[in-house]
């Protein structure tokens, strides 16, 4: 059936349920119309079955939608087709998949005598459309069959369906069974029963289970955890529970037990602390995720964790961490500094406080830092800096007043990695008249912290220690794009020592701006200060700094040496994005500082720079170039580069500056490059 038809057929039958719906239209159509997709379904092309099943199924949905009244016709149509010889096999499978859906007690006469049909795949579509059936019919249908059955894998499906419909009534039959001879039946039945969780359906496992052992045991265990879960039984977990039962059962157990949430899970778990079995331990570890908060038993597993073994003690860890009990953290604070244990279980230990949280725990981890060396004190450095609770930044800033001195430090160091601002005053108060060890600390701590306002009293600090200038250097980075950062050092400026100037230079080259490079360029003619102003102004950070540049290129009064660091920085600066400059502008600032080149060397990397532009007007103003005998290689190559870049972008361009680096004057190895390309693509064009 070609497409259009189906999409035909689909809106007519719709229409047809619809009209039905509401005007009560004719079956007639709607059998007519069923018959084509059928039709449809029952060809050879497994392919073109497709969207007949489709729009079947479609049907079968608007049909059994809340509201519909059109739903006994659409079955009584399915179960007439399914039942007459002529439909194909793979049309009465899909009949079947709807009757699954929509299928009531009108439809368990035709699944139970399918169930008598020859072909498997059909038997097993009844069987699942029986097992779906809501109705009281279909459950007693199942039970007589399976209670009739006398083909063993048959009989097994039958009593699978019985578990999945959840039959109370079924539980005497299977009760019936247990313990038979057929092993894969007597799994089944356990099953079965196990999802039914009725009362008798309990008593019953229950009973087997006291007469069983070994793998049988574990089947009727795994049987009864299924339903004391779905009937809420913790009698049956306490029953599992008991000493005198298999360690992975009791473990189950536990956990069952924790989930339920029964009144004495803590007395529970505690006791199962002193278990002999590793495996009920670690059920009771793990289970103290289900206590309250403040539990005592949290308090009781971080008092263990010393005497536990070592994965024992990751998986307490990992829980403690998950409880987020405050009150903890002074025992696991212990583990770290005092208990002879791995560091890999220290440094679990040191992530748990930094979980858990708070002030507590804040001042622990400063001991921490402060007493330990290593990956544990680094391990203590990065959760002070993540660590969440209320009053850990108070908590912090305390700390720097009192104490050790590296308690101290560590706390001031903190604070920054946090990028707890409010600390701001305290840290240039250590600055300023600190020990020496909090003033380091400080100044590390305010290169994280300090603002564009904070610049100008950093200054104030310039020569007292390198350090500052490391602090001062980190901040302008942070507030490169912030106003007011060039302001404050500028403001002063003037008045510095030579000395300080050199070291705020390397900051006004970092922050950029038209009032800096006015600055900074204004003392190039100072003998003391030339080659401070020349490096900043060549790691300039804004785009306005190339015109600059390319006039100190020009100079008579420049070294080769010098030149040398222009013309670097000017490329770094034209090939920058941070630089902002539109591609226009560098190819006039690259065409410019191609002018004011004096030797070959700087003239190729200028035109190596107009090359790597890759536009359509690069390319242009490079053929012009071509013509010129000391420009002519470095010119070719780089609008070979512009070519590339163009691409399929602008083949025609590309092309055009192919063919005229081919036809000029370049060296041959850059002439049989252009050839090679344009034969390239010729042929991508030919594909």
């Amino acid at each position: 059936m070609k497409s259009y038809q189906l999409i035909t057929c689909l809106t007519l039958v719709s229409g047809s349920l619809l009209l039905a719906d509401h005007h009560g239209g004719s079956d007639h159509d709607l059998a007519k119309q069923l018959d084509d997709l059928i039709a449809g379904i029952s060809v050879t092309d497994e392919a073109a079955r497709y969207e007949p099943r489709m729009a079947v199924q479609d049907l079968t949905s608007q049909a059994s939608a809340p509201g519909s009244t059109t739903r006994d016709a659409w079955v009584t149509l399915l179960l007439d087709r399914f039942g007459k010889d002529a439909t194909h096999q793979a049309a009465k499978a899909w009949i079947l998949r709807q009757l699954e859906n929509i299928g009531g007690a009108e439809a368990v006469p035709v699944l139970v005598e399918t169930l008598g049909s020859s072909f498997h795949h059909l038997r097993e579509l009844a069987r699942r459309a029986l097992e779906k059936n809501s109705s009281e019919e279909a459950g007693a249908a199942l039970r007589s069959l399976a209670g009739k059955e006398l083909d063993a894998k048959t009989k097994r499906a039958l009593v699978h369906s019985l578990g999945e419909r959840r039959d109370a009534k079924a539980v005497e039959m299977l009760s019936a069974w247990l313990g038979g001879k057929d092993k894969a039946l007597n799994d089944e039945v356990i099953r079965a029963l196990g999802s039914i969780a009725s009362p008798e359906a309990i008593k019953a496992l229950t009973a087997a289970y006291g007469e069983s052992n070994g793998k049988a045991k574990s089947s009727l265990a795994t049987a009864l955890f299924k339903a004391a879960r779905h009937s809420q039984d913790d009698l049956v977990l306490r029953g599992l529970y008991q000493y005198d039962q298999p360690a992975d059962i009791r473990a189950t157990a536990l956990r069952g037990l924790a989930g339920l949430g029964v009144a004495d899970l803590e007395d529970i778990i505690i006791m199962s602390f002193q278990s002999e079995d590793a495996v009920v331990r670690r059920a009771a570890i793990t289970s103290c995720r289900h206590t309250k908060p403040q539990s005592i038993v949290s308090n009781v597993l971080a008092y263990k964790l010393a005497s536990l073994v070592p994965e024992e003690q990751s998986i307490a860890l990992a829980v403690l961490s998950d409880m987020a009990d405050t009150t903890v953290t002074p025992l696991i604070a212990d583990v770290v500094i005092n208990k002879d244990i791995g560091e890999p279980v220290k440094l679990e230990a040191i992530d748990a406080l930094g979980t858990i949280g708070g002030a507590d725990a804040s001042d622990r981890l400063l001991a921490i830092a402060g007493r330990l060396e290593g990956d544990l004190r680094h391990g203590a450095k990065q959760s002070l800096a993540s660590m969440p609770g209320e009053g850990v930044d108070a908590s912090l800033l305390a700390a720097t007043a009192s104490g050790d001195i590296t308690h101290r430090a560590e706390a001031i160091l903190a604070l920054g990695v946090r990028g707890v601002l409010q600390a701001i005053p305290v840290l240039f108060n250590y600055v300023d008249q600190g020990p020496k060890h909090l003033r380091r600390a400080s100044l590390d701590a305010l290169a994280q912290l300090a603002g564009p306002k904070d610049i100008a009293t950093l200054t104030d600090y310039i020569g007292t220690d390198e350090q500052v200038i490391k602090a001062l250097v980190a901040v302008c980075r942070r507030n490169a794009k912030k106003s007011g950062a060039a302001k404050a050092i500028l403001a002063d400026f003037p008045s510095q020592s030579v000395e300080i100037k050199q070291a705020l230079l390397p900051c006004l080259s970092i922050l950029g701006g038209m009032d800096g490079l006015k600055t900074v360029r204004s003392l190039v003619g100072n003998e003391e200060l030339r080659l401070a102003a020349m490096k900043a102004l060549t790691s300039w950070s804004g785009g306005e700094a190339a015109p600059v540049l390319i006039s100190l290129a020009g100079g008579k009064n420049v070294s080769e040496g010098e030149r040398t660091l222009i013309f670097r920085g000017l490329v770094r600066l034209l090939e920058s994005r941070s630089s902002e400059l539109e591609p226009a502008q560098q190819l006039s600032l690259a065409l410019a500082g191609l002018n004011a080149a004096k030797d070959p060397s700087s003239k190729n990397v200028m035109l190596a720079v107009i090359g790597n532009l890759g536009t359509k007007e690069a390319g242009e103003r490079l053929l012009t170039m071509l013509e010129d005998d000391e420009l002519v290689e470095g010119s070719a190559q780089a609008a070979l580069n512009v070519a590339r870049s163009l691409g399929l972008r602008d083949r025609e361009t590309a092309d055009k500056i192919l063919t005229t680096v081919a036809e000029s004057e370049a060296p041959k190895d850059i002439i049989d490059r252009a050839n090679e390309m344009l034969e390239r693509g010729d042929r991508r064009r030919r594909r």
